[in-house]
């Protein structure tokens, strides 16, 4: 979730206030205690302009 947001925010918020209980679920999977530990640690590589999860802004309608 966190990637489509990203790559395509209008179009993952616009998907997502039909489908609430998917944010729930993601919001719920992010505050798990592993989880969260490896999202805060330097391990996560941050999302960049050279990956497949960066901004498309021409495919997000």
């Amino acid at each position: 979730m966190e990637g489509l947001l990203y790559a395509f925010p209008k179009a993952t918020r616009r998907a997502t206030k039909k489908t609430p209980r998917v944010m729930a679920l993601h919001a719920r999977v992010t505050q798990h205690k592993r989880v969260a530990a490896y999202l805060a640690s330097e391990r996560r590589i941050p999302f960049n302009e050279t990956g497949i999860f960066r901004y498309y802004p021409e495919l997000d309608a």
